[in-house]
């Protein structure tokens, strides 16, 4: 009975760690958008002042770096997001492919030994 009670447990925590990767993927999913959108009005937004300033004295580089460097620091955090993303996702596809039933090949059929005869 430890046998089979050992093996649910197993299987239980195995269940257990791809939930938890799922979720995980997911929510690096939403963090990777969230810093994409937060990026792009950024983006955005530095462009809308670069325009406003453009052609007066106001067109300096104190003007945007507040911005600037705010785009530098989300564009590492949002490539850092996008690779823990696609790696836990990978091993989670790897981990879901090792459950899945693989189709047996097809039987190699047996010589037809009365074609040889025939011959």
């Amino acid at each position: 009975m430890d046998r089979i009670g050992d093996s649910a447990k197993k299987g239980f925590d195995f269940i257990k760690s791809r939930a938890l990767e799922t979720v995980e993927v997911q929510k690096l999913s939403s963090l990777v958008k969230e810093l994409d959108e937060r990026r792009n009005q950024c983006l955005l937004d530095l462009g809308h002042r670069v325009v406003a300033c453009y052609g007066s004295d106001d067109l300096k580089d104190e003007t945007f770096r507040d911005r600037v460097e705010e785009v530098r620091a989300l564009t590492e955090e949002l490539e850092a997001a996008r690779t823990k993303y696609e790696e836990t996702r990978e091993h989670l596809r790897h981990s879901v492919e090792d459950l899945m039933p693989r189709r047996p090949k097809p039987p190699i059929p047996s010589p037809d030994y009365e074609d040889m005869i025939d011959q």
